[in-house]
């Protein structure tokens, strides 16, 4: 069983870039104290995007497998 919501494999690649940018940008502007702050929402927001768009991803399913690896790795994190 997929999520309603589930969007195409392109859509969350796409997202997936994205997020990654921003994350590389965060953690660049953790590297100066006056731009640290800034940095740090900005690294958060794509991870947010990331985590995210794992859960909208069509290839999840929602019956156990894979949800249950996801959430086991979040709780251990």
């Amino acid at each position: 069983m997929s999520l309603p919501l589930a969007l195409s494999a392109n859509v969350v690649n796409l997202m997936y870039v994205i997020a990654a940018i921003g994350l590389i940008i965060g953690i660049k502007r953790l590297s100066n104290p006056a731009t640290a702050r800034s940095g740090n929402v900005v690294a958060a927001v794509g991870m947010t995007i990331a985590v995210v768009f794992t859960f909208l991803h069509p290839a999840i399913e929602w019956d156990g497998g894979s949800i249950g690896i996801i959430l086991g790795g979040m709780a251990v994190g």
